[in-house]
Order: structure tokens, then C-alpha cells, then sequence
């Protein structure tokens, strides 16, 4: 009988075809990555198949493509790559230059297919790797610097919650991947470092109070994953809830976090109780 994949996160408008992903086949697209292996949209060509390709890794190629990633510091490769997109199309932008379809930092070649692939859809593949690796038993490589969870939580704090689909795509990925990297102390580390963060995962853990069909979606961990509302709510509240534990026996919220727009003080020491008097002879 064949193997049953295990698919993965995958992101919006992938073209269902891919390659087997063998260490092989993802070195050969990781070496696409850097940015002396060509212009952006090649590089991002390629970081749109290798996104594609881990989605729909086999159980039996997890271990080579974990150790294939780590090898060649695929999570520090991707976040370079990002920052130079962004600094691609700023440029493009700052120079007036009219997109055309051979010359255009926003697009990519899909076959006979342009692809729209501006920065934030960049990111967005960008996260669905990380996920994606996480979700295969990668985590241990977001937290090594260049840290991909510094991304993730960055990505969390800087959305805003009025910026759209897209903006709400980038926290349900960006929230996912925190989710999978939550149990470990250095998450707790680098919740402490964000002054945001409680807050910010207290906001999201509330999300599901704007789902018309919270209840229903809570008598099912399936429905609740699917439902983007409710799956960050879910993920916020058990980061909150590992972040806590993780931070013991130190005060919670964490001293500096900001709690309902008030930064947390460390508590005062408890007052010593008053010396006994002497007793009478």
C-alpha cells in the first residue's frame, strides 16, 4: 500500500504538483535562496516551490529534510530573503519603475502563470515554512539566531488587527508557529524581551469571542483549527498559558509587559512582621 503523506500548513493559491521532497531535491532549491544565487523573483520562484514541497512531505523523508535544513541554516537563509524583498520592492517603488511582466519584484513565473508575490505574500511563505518545519519536530532550529521565532512574535505584535485578510493570514501563521515553539524556556526569554506581548496574546486569545459558532467549534478540536477565529484564540491562550509556566516562580503578567496599556511593576517585597516583645520575667 502507498504511504499516506502527512500534509502541512499550506498557504493560499499553490498549484497541488510538486516534487517528492528527498534531501536532494530541497538542497537543490535551498542553494536558490541566497541572494548570490540570482535576482529576487528567482529566489522567490524558489522559495514558493520549497514552500510547496515540505507541505507535502512523507513521514519517511521528515528526518533527512530536518537535518537537510539545518545543515544549510534554512530558517536564516529565509529571513534574509525576506528582508531583501522588502528592500526590493521599496526600491522599485522609490525609482517609479512600471512593473512589466519580465521585470517586476512583485511577481513570480508560474509555469505560463505570473504570480503576484509582493513582501507580504512573501512573508506569508515565509511563515508557512517555519511552520511547517515545526510541525515535522523542527522547532529546536526557530530558536537558534538567526531566531525565526523573533519573526514570528514580530509578526504577531506589528499586525494590526484592522489591516485585512492578509494582515489576519499573517497572524494565523505567525501564531501557529509561536503555538509549536511555545514549549521551551527561550519562548518565555523572548515574550519577556517584548514589552507587547502579554497583551497582545490576551487580545488574541479573546478572538473567539467574535466567531458566531464558538461553541460548536469548541465541541471539536478540528473545527476549531480550521476556523481562523478560533484556532488563534486556541494557540494565544495556550502560549499565555506555557509562557507562565516557563516564567515561574517570577511574577505574572512578567515585570515591564504592559497590561491593559499599564506597564506591570515587580511586586513589593512582603513586610517583615514586627519583632516580638520581650516577655515579662
Amino acid at each position: 500500500m502507498a504511504e499516506r503523506k502527512k500534509k502541512g500548513v499550506v498557504a493560499p493559491k499553490y498549484q497541488q504538483t510538486v516534487s517528492r521532497a528527498t534531501p536532494q531535491a530541497i538542497t537543490a532549491l535551498v542553494k536558490k535562496l541566497p541572494a548570490e544565487a540570482g535576482p529576487i523573483e528567482a529566489r522567490k520562484k524558489a522559495l514558493y516551490d520549497l514552500t510547496l514541497m515540505i507541505s507535502n512531505v512523507t513521514q519517511q523523508d521528515q528526518d533527512a529534510l530536518l537535518k537537510t535544513s539545518e545543515e544549510h541554516n534554512l530558517v536564516g537563509i529565509l529571513a534574509t530573503l525576506l528582508k531583501d524583498a522588502e528592500e526590493a520592492e521599496r526600491e522599485a517603488e522609490q525609482a517609479g519603475e512600471e512593473a512589466t511582466e519580465d521585470a517586476d519584484v512583485s511577481a513570480i513565473k508560474v509555469g505560463r502563470k505570473t504570480l503576484g508575490m509582493d513582501y507580504v505574500a512573501t512573508k506569508l511563505y515565509v511563515l508557512t515554512l517555519y511552520v511547517n518545519l515545526c510541525f515535522i519536530g523542527g522547532a529546536e532550529q526557530l530558536r537558534n539566531p538567526p531566531t525565526g521565532m523573533e519573526l514570528l512574535f514580530d509578526t504577531v505584535l506589528e499586525t494590526a488587527d484592522e489591516s485585512g485578510e492578509s494582515g489576519d493570514t499573517l497572524i494565523y501563521y505567525a501564531t501557529a508557529g509561536l503555538h509549536n515553539c511555545c514549549l521551551h524556556k527561550s519562548f518565555a526569554e523572548c515574550a519577556n524581551s517584548k514589552k507587547n506581548a502579554y497583551q497582545r496574546f490576551t487580545e488574541l486569545k479573546a478572538r473567539c469571542e467574535l466567531c458566531p459558532q464558538k461553541e460548536e467549534h469548541g465541541q471539536s478540536p478540528a473545527a476549531q483549527t480550521a476556523c481562523p477565529l478560533c484556532a488563534v484564540s486556541m494557540w494565544a491562550g495556550l502560549c499565555l498559558t506555557h509562557w507562565q509556566r516557563y516564567n515561574k516562580p517570577n511574577q505574572w503578567p512578567p515585570v515591564g509587559q504592559l497590561v491593559n496599556g499599564v506597564q506591570a511593576e515587580a511586586e513589593a517585597p512582603a513586610a517583615e512582621p514586627p519583632a516580638a516583645e520581650p516577655a515579662a520575667a
